[in-house]
């Protein structure tokens, strides 16, 4: 058994096991989502229904139930039960990004020997990230344009969900300026009714493209800083 294990592991970088394994996680958890939730929806509003029926005809109630459905609770049911669903896959997504780009930081800077670390600067996350990989390991966070601005995109959303919880009123005003920018340019962010509104086609689509843009930095790395056998023990 030992010796099977290490023929399927013989060649594989441990270093970044967990961060696959999050990575896939997330993915089969939004799988999953994409396959409940219209039962989720339809349940909820069965349920309402039922309620109504089981009052009398003549019980006024029933006649603003009805009108409720038609009109509210239809529309909230609609909007914010995926909207319940989805805003924590975006900030799961954000915590794996993160961590992943920290404890990659930590693995370069521990092959090229730097003294000072990602956490040791200022700023926001964004900007720290980016000018400790560019400046001080001198290694490309991400290549392409898409995966920088997906990932501002993700942090604003990030920020606007964790802070406000979406709700507009609550959100910083020069966040809430970019969301209502990034709104008019990308489908699946919408803003309804005083809340920031994601589909799950934009969360599945973000997922994708940063678990591409981290697996491809972890290539990099891979191929720059080869794993040692001790590295990897210790993994």
């Amino acid at each position: 058994m030992a010796e099977a294990f290490e023929t399927i592991i013989k060649g594989m970088d441990l270093r970044f096991v967990r961060i696959r394994l999050e990575f896939q996680t997330l993915i089969h958890i939004s799988e999953v989502l994409r396959q409940q939730l219209p039962d989720v929806i339809e349940k909820k509003l069965d349920s309402f229904i039922v309620r109504a029926r089981e009052l009398d005809d003549d019980d006024p109630v029933k006649e603003i139930l009805i009108l409720n459905y038609n009109t509210q609770f239809y529309q909230f049911v609609q909007r914010d039960i995926p909207r319940f669903y989805n805003s924590p896959l975006l900030l799961i997504l954000y915590a794996i990004c993160e961590a992943a780009i920290v404890e990659i930081a930590g693995i370069v800077q521990n092959e090229t020997g730097s003294l000072l670390g990602i956490n040791e600067l200022k700023g926001g996350f964004i900007n720290r990230s980016t000018k400790y990989f560019e400046k001080v390991l001198r290694f490309k966070l991400f290549k392409k344009n898409e995966d920088w601005k997906r990932f501002k995109i993700l942090t604003a959303l990030r920020n606007a969900i964790a802070h406000a919880n979406g709700r507009i009123d609550m959100v910083e005003k020069d966040l809430m300026s970019d969301i209502k920018k990034y709104a008019k340019s990308f489908k699946g962010i919408n803003i309804e009714s005083g809340v920031i509104v994601i589909s799950l086609e934009f969360v599945e689509e973000t997922i994708s493209l940063m678990n591409t843009a981290i697996l491809d930095l972890m290539s990099r790395v891979e191929k720059a800083f080869p794993p040692s056998d001790k590295g990897n023990e210790d993994a």
